[in-house]
Order: structure tokens, then sequence, then C-alpha cells
């Protein structure tokens, strides 16, 4: 039977109180970043739970650090809002089973505002279209460790709370599987909700949103699929005062901001001059 391990980027955790938060029932990394380094090791329900404390920044290189302390068979990804589902490693198992050649499989959440669900996303089953996968988060997503190693699969450090820029480490880190020929699923069961009442990188779909948005087009796609990319986001994201031409503007300067490694805030520094 399988192993299953859950891999949690967490921030400033003094105790393995995640555990019971989030409803963990199975083997677990605790990947926390705060102001000291520390390894500890706690049986908790018959299993090992880790914690991993460093005084690292950026969630990208925390969820490496977290897959470099996994030994479980299939890892699941998750953040402190992330609650599991009662049973989550049955669906897990059931899933790797029906799919047995899958290394990836994408399943269903539930969105939460004030404890109240106002979005539910699931799946149809079986093998998942390139086209369809970008609307996943890894906190839906279970992958079998060894495909990750044999395959030199891990998070970008550019992307993601606590980065160059602020958020697409989800979108490039899916990406990375389908490039590199991992089979990937999706199956029609719900394994965690997450809760959308806070986000410490998510400020709005402003003009940093977008140009930290063609930083991830530039690093994800070549000519002239980047371009396609970038239009397909500003005309998707309607949620925003801006105009279709300053979406643009910025999602261009994002996409030459990466070639120098320069920050929306730089960017605007350098603007005023």
């Amino acid at each position: 039977m399988n192993s299953i391990e859950v891999v949690i980027a967490a921030m400033n955790q003094n105790d393995f109180s995640l555990v019971e938060k989030m409803k963990i029932k199975s083997c677990a990394v605790i990947a926390n970043q705060c102001s000291y380094n520390s390894i500890k090791t706690e049986n908790i329900n018959n299993y090992q739970i880790k914690l991993i404390s460093t005084t690292t920044r950026g969630v990208g290189l925390n969820r490496n650090l977290g897959l470099l302390f996994a030994t479980g068979d299939i890892l699941l990804f998750s953040d402190e809002d992330t609650l599991l589902v009662d049973g989550y490693q049955d669906i897990v198992r059931e899933a790797f089973d029906e799919f047995p050649n899958a290394d990836l499989i994408c399943f269903g959440i539930e969105f939460t505002l004030n404890n109240q669900t106002y979005k539910t996303r699931i799946p149809r089953k079986g093998k998942l279209p390139f086209r369809k996968s970008l609307k996943f988060g890894t906190c839906s997503v279970a992958v079998k460790r060894s495909s990750l190693e044999k395959k030199n699969i891990f998070f970008s450090h550019l992307f993601g709370g606590g980065c160059l820029f602020s958020h697409g480490e989800d979108s490039d880190f899916i990406i990375q599987c389908y490039r590199k020929r991992l089979s990937v699923y999706s199956f029609d069961k719900i394994i965690c909700k997450t809760a959308k009442d806070t986000s410490t990188c998510f400020e709005g779909y402003n003009e940093k949103y977008f140009y930290d948005a063609g930083a991830l087009a530039r690093h994800t796609f070549k000519w002239p699929l980047r371009i396609l990319y970038m239009v397909y986001i500003a005309l998707r994201i309607k949620d925003s005062q801006l105009s279709l031409v300053q979406k643009m503007r910025y999602l261009r300067a994002g996409a030459k901001g990466l070639k120098s490694l320069t920050s929306y805030q730089a960017f605007t520094e350098l603007s005023k001059h």
C-alpha cells in the first residue's frame, strides 16, 4: 500500500498544532519559516510528523525543503489555510489505484470565506489536458515522489509569497510536470478546503499582479505562446480596474523584468526617473 505524506509550507510555527488544525491523518513534513533553525520529530496518532524550521524565505524554497525531508510514496502539498477532508488518504489511494500510470493527479477543492463555502471545483475523472490544468493549485494535487525525483522537478524560487514575483509557483510546477512528460490525471472527489479570508501575497488584480504574471509568462513560455498567454490573462481577468491596454503594458513590463530579475517595486522606482 502506498504511503501518503503531506508537505506543508508554514510560517512561525512553534509546535505541532497544525496537525489537529488541518485534520492531518497521515505522515507529514511541516516546512516552517521562522527566526531559528531546528528539526523536530513527533509521533502523532501513529504517524510521523517532522517540523523543519529554518530562517529561509520564499514559499518555493520552503516547499523544496519539505520535499527534501519527505519520504512518502505519494505527496500532497498544503498551506496553513488548508483543511484536509475526512478520508483524504483513501480518496488519494483510490485515484492512484484507478489510474496506476498516473504520476500526478488533480483533485476537487472547496473555497471558503468566513467559514462558508463560496466555490467548489470538482474536475472530471480522467486524463487532464494541459489547457485545463493551470486552474489547479498544488493544494489539490497528489504526486508520486519517485516521479519528481526521476525528472528532477522542484518549485521555482522566483515565484510565490516572499519571492521576487509574488505568484505563479503552482502553475510553474504543474507546467514542469507536463514538459517533463509526467502523466497528469484528474479525479472527481474533493480532498481539501482552503480559506480565502486573508492572503499575504494577493492584493487584487492590480499593476503588480499583471507585472508578476508577465514575468511568469516569460519564464514559462517561448515566443509566440508567451504573447498568447499574456493576452489570455488580460482578457480572462475582468475583476480589475485596469484597462486592457494597461494590463498588457504591465504584462510586457513584467516579461522584460524577468530577464533582468527586476521586481515590481524596482520597476516602479525606475519608472519615476
